[in-house]
């Protein structure tokens, strides 16, 4: 005979057997994991890098349209107006031009030259050889052999490349580049230049894999602005606009991490900055 209490333990192994096999009405949802300081695609960042490019050219062309009318470009302005008169006088020699006798204060934007001999001022206008291109082509071509002979139009020419690599390089280079890659990055916690910052790259330092500090950023700077820019400008003048760009981005092929080489040099690295998480949280 079934008592009462073995007929209760019965009803409760029951509804734990209903309960077992029906089907939770809510599934439970994993929390989706949030990745930490993830690595900045390479497209990402050339993307910044052409922007930093754009900006620093107008930059740069800019402070140099400025040097070009203080004192700092007197040497330059003398050098250009040394190889245009030597220029003429040669022009002159190899019948590509001919003396115009004025008085002094009528030469208007032409160089103004002083014959000892006979004691007159003139300008140097090209001869018009009418529908005679031989005889034009001829005198023109040694024009220029009478220029690439010459020493004194060299030394002119020489003088004045060098002074326009310093003042376009140097100064207005050195900067434009101060500004984007210390000055800019020092006042915003990523680290970053203008491009950087507007497609959210943060600059991280390899050696303790945390925000990088002024001494990385004046350690880029260094090294961005004399092997990257300076001395790659000095030799191939504004082609190293082209040429240079395309080896970083050839280095940064090469290596797995995808770094250029300033990076790798000075050891460090970007990461999309809404990932950032430092070591110390």
């Amino acid at each position: 005979m079934v008592n009462n209490q073995d007929l209760h333990k019965v009803e409760n192994i029951i509804e734990e057997s209903k309960e077992v096999n029906e089907p939770s009405s809510e599934k439970e949802v994993k929390p989706i994991e949030k990745r930490e300081n993830v690595p900045t695609p390479l497209l990402k960042r050339v993307f910044a890098s052409f922007v930093d490019g754009v900006l620093m050219f107008f930059a740069v062309f800019g402070l140099y349209s400025l040097f070009r009318i203080t004192p700092v470009a007197y040497n330059l302005r003398e050098c250009q107006s040394g190889m245009r008169e030597v220029s003429e006088v040669l022009k002159v020699e190899a019948g590509f031009g001919e003396k115009i006798i004025i008085n002094k204060g009528e030469e208007g934007d032409s160089i103004l030259h002083y014959d000892t001999d006979t004691d007159e001022y003139y300008i140097v206008k090209n001869i018009d050889f009418g529908d005679d291109t031989e005889a034009r082509q001829n005198a023109y071509n040694d024009w220029k052999y009478l220029i690439s002979k010459s020493d004194e139009y060299q030394d002119y020419s020489f003088r004045y490349h060098l002074h326009n690599y310093v003042i376009t390089a140097i100064l207005s280079g050195g900067i434009v580049e101060l500004l984007f890659f210390v000055v800019f990055p020092l006042f915003n916690k990523s680290k970053a230049s203008p491009g950087q910052l507007i497609f959210k790259i943060k600059l991280m330092s390899s050696r303790y894999h945390d925000s990088a500090q002024w001494y990385d950023l004046l350690t880029r700077f260094a090294f961005i602005f004399f092997i990257e820019s300076a001395i790659p400008y000095f030799f191939l003048a504004e082609l190293h606009a082209i040429i240079v760009p395309v080896v970083l981005l050839v280095i940064c092929f090469l290596n797995k991490r995808r770094l250029g080489l300033h990076d790798l040099v000075t050891k460090t690295y970007y990461i999309d900055k809404d990932t950032y998480k430092s070591i110390d949280e």
